[in-house]
């Protein structure tokens, strides 16, 4: 019988979702339980009002979980600049920045697929049957996941981030006139739909909503369409392919081929014009996180209009399906210019930024993602990508 070894791991953000979840896809790939016997010290779930119970207990399944009250030692656990895992007997500690988690993981599997992912139980399977017949949503039909983030939740600086659900209508109406059912994520702090059709489900608000929603629809949707943040990262775990929409261009993307992103543009006032994706993410512009710091450089990130949305959504769809109808060649190739681009920010931030934003920002965590690019959002703007540089 071969001995494993033991990894400790401590996690504190257990009160917001995609961190929550994002961090132990990211532990259970970076250890094999095959070969590790991982152990997470955390917060009870009851200690913290926000945290989704029905998530916790899922990523959670499977592991040794110690329980800890006392944040100033699991907040110390996470300040680590350097990586890592240090060595105590036999047992191993995982003390690391959240960042560096994310970025041993983008380095791994850059090249090859997660050897990790989330699964439903049998029980998980009927509690979800039941949820569905609870939302008068019908058997075998396909089920799209939204969440659009607004402010509400943490109420934070970071109003860049959001995006305004309303632009997303006409993509909901074409899901629905092709047969989906859409459940919506979010809280009740959210701007509410009124007298929303049957087949769009504004889970916060209903009756029968439970925390069981955003784990067991995120599993069983056909896709998800996110926005950076929140629930996405459960996608991920599942394996279920992602279209993010309002994406900022300097956010990590973890995502397959089968993933796609629809950036925010950035218009400069200063130039009066939109800035193309290599002029930001090479400025310094692309280590900015408040919005106070893009107000003083004179730059502004601009939502995603209902039509580049539309399209995104049916680019995806039609990808999915192995009928969307532009030439697999000129895909991979534009493809490729981003990654060059993104590769380019990759040393630009490695070679020109502050030591101290190197160390909590230690790549440009796209250039890992083989997450793509919408050609929809690239046909509608031309100017994005610039001029082609010669080889």
């Amino acid at each position: 019988m071969i001995t494993k070894k033991k990894i400790v791991y401590p996690l504190a953000l257990i009160d917001r979702i995609g961190e929550m979840v994002r961090q132990i896809f990211h532990l259970r790939n970076l250890y094999d339980e095959n070969i590790y016997d991982i152990t997470v010290v955390t917060f009870p779930p009851h200690s913290m009002l926000r945290t989704n119970k029905a998530a916790y207990d899922l990523v959670l399944r499977g592991l040794t979980v110690g329980h800890s009250t006392d944040p100033k030692f699991m907040w110390a656990c996470h300040s680590h600049k350097d990586n890592s895992v240090q060595i105590q007997g036999d047992i191993s500690y995982v003390f690391t920045r959240l960042d560096k988690l994310q970025t041993m993981f983008f380095e791994k599997f850059q090249n090859k697929k997660p050897i990790f992912n989330f699964l439903l139980s049998d029980s998980d399977i009927d509690k979800g049957s039941q949820l569905c017949a609870n939302f008068n949503i019908p058997k075998f039909v396909p089920i799209v996941t939204l969440h659009v983030r607004e402010s509400g939740y943490l109420g934070d600086s970071h109003a860049h981030r959001n995006a305004s659900i309303d632009n997303y209508i006409p993509a909901i109406n074409y899901l629905i006139n092709e047969g989906f059912y859409i459940v919506r994520f979010g809280d009740k702090s959210m701007k509410r739909f009124v007298n929303p059709p049957p087949q769009l489900i504004d889970a916060p608000f209903h009756p029968e909503y439970t925390d069981f929603v955003e784990p067991y629809f995120s599993a069983v949707s056909k896709f998800g369409i996110g926005c950076g943040a929140g629930p996405d990262p459960i996608a991920n775990g599942f394996g279920t392919p992602l279209l993010v929409v309002n994406q900022l261009m300097f956010a990590p993307m973890f995502g397959t081929e089968k993933d796609l992103f629809v950036p925010k543009k950035i218009y400069s006032h200063k130039l009066r014009r939109y800035l193309t994706y290599e002029e930001f993410i090479l400025s310094p512009a692309v280590n900015f996180f408040e919005d106070r710091l893009f107000q003083e450089a004179g730059v502004e990130h601009r939502e995603n209009s209902s039509e580049e949305i539309l399209m995104a959504v049916k680019e995806m769809n039609a990808r999915l399906d192995g009928v969307y109808s532009m030439p697999q060649e000129e895909i991979t190739k534009i493809n490729q210019r981003v990654k060059i681009i993104q590769s380019k920010a990759h040393y630009y931030r490695k070679c020109t930024i502050d030591p101290n934003v190197f160390a909590s920002f230690p790549v440009y965590a796209p250039y890992l993602s083989k997450m793509q690019i919408s050609m929809e959002f690239i046909k509608m703007n031309p100017d994005f990508l610039g001029h082609e540089w010669p080889m």
